[in-house]
C-alpha cells in the first residue's frame, strides 16, 4: 500500500474511535505529500523520515512530528506492513513550554483604549467587534476559539450566563458573566441588529 493510503487508512481508523485527530492528520498529510505516489509504506527510509523531523526550524516542532509519527509507525509495524521502525532511536527534545502572560488591569486598559484606531485593511473587522471580542473573552475567561464559535442562542443573557459547547475533551459549560458585561453584550447585538438583516438563534455572534 502506498505512503498517502496508509496514512488515509490510519486517520480514518482513529476518527472511527471518536477522536478528531486534526493535528496529527495534518503532520501525517504532510509526510505523505514527500513522496511518490507509488511509493509503498514498508519502502520509507529512515534517512526520509530524519529529513522530515528536522526540516522544521525548531525543537517543538521536530517533537511534534516525532510523536506523531512514532505511534503511526508502530501501527503499521504491527500490522506487518513495515519490518524495522524508520524513526531515529532518539526523539528530539521537546521544546519549553509556553509561560502564560497575565495581562495587568492597566494593560487591558490601554489594549481596549486602541481597539478605537484598529482598522488593518478596509472591510476588516471594525473596532467595535475587536474591542467586543477582547472584552468577551477577558470577561468571561473563555479560549479564543470558544469566543469566535459563540452563537447568539449561546447567550442567556437574561440570566448573565455564556453556554461553551464543544470545547476541549469535548465538553460544555455554563460561564456567568458580570451585569456590566451582560450589558456591553446587549448593546453590541443591538447595533448588529439593526445594521444588518434579521438574524436567528443559531447566527454566531462574531
Amino acid at each position: 500500500m502506498n505512503v498517502k493510503t496508509y496514512v488515509e487508512q490510519y486517520v480514518r481508523y482513529h476518527q472511527s474511535l471518536g477522536k478528531v485527530f486534526a493535528k496529527q492528520a495534518t503532520v501525517l498529510q504532510a509526510f505523505a505529500r514527500r513522496f511518490d505516489a507509488r511509493m509503498s509504506i514498508g519502502a520509507v527510509t529512515p534517512e526520509a523520515v530524519q529529513a522530515f523531523i528536522r526540516e522544521s526550524g525548531t525543537s517543538r516542532y521536530w517533537y511534534i512530528k516525532y510523536s506523531t509519527l512514532a505511534p503511526f509507525f508502530r501501527y503499521a509495524i504491527a500490522r506487518g506492513d513495515v519490518q524495522q521502525n524508520p524513526l531515529p532511536p532518539s526523539p528530539p527534545t521537546r521544546g519549553p513550554q509556553l509561560t502564560p502572560y497575565i495581562y495587568s488591569r492597566d494593560e487591558i486598559r490601554r489594549l481596549l483604549e486602541a481597539t478605537e484606531r484598529y482598522q488593518k485593511f478596509p472591510g476588516s473587522l471594525e473596532p467595535v467587534t475587536v474591542r467586543m471580542l477582547i472584552l468577551l473573552t477577558y470577561g468571561a475567561a473563555l479560549r479564543a476559539g470558544e469566543t469566535r464559535r459563540l452563537s447568539r442562542e449561546d447567550l442567556s443573557l437574561g440570566e448573565s450566563l455564556i453556554r461553551v459547547r464543544d470545547t476541549k475533551f469535548f465538553k460544555s459549560r455554563l460561564v456567568p458573566i458580570s451585569p456590566r458585561l451582560t450589558g456591553m453584550i446587549r448593546g453590541y447585538l443591538r447595533r448588529e441588529t439593526l445594521s444588518k438583516f434579521p438574524t436567528n438563534p443559531t447566527d454566531p455572534v462574531f
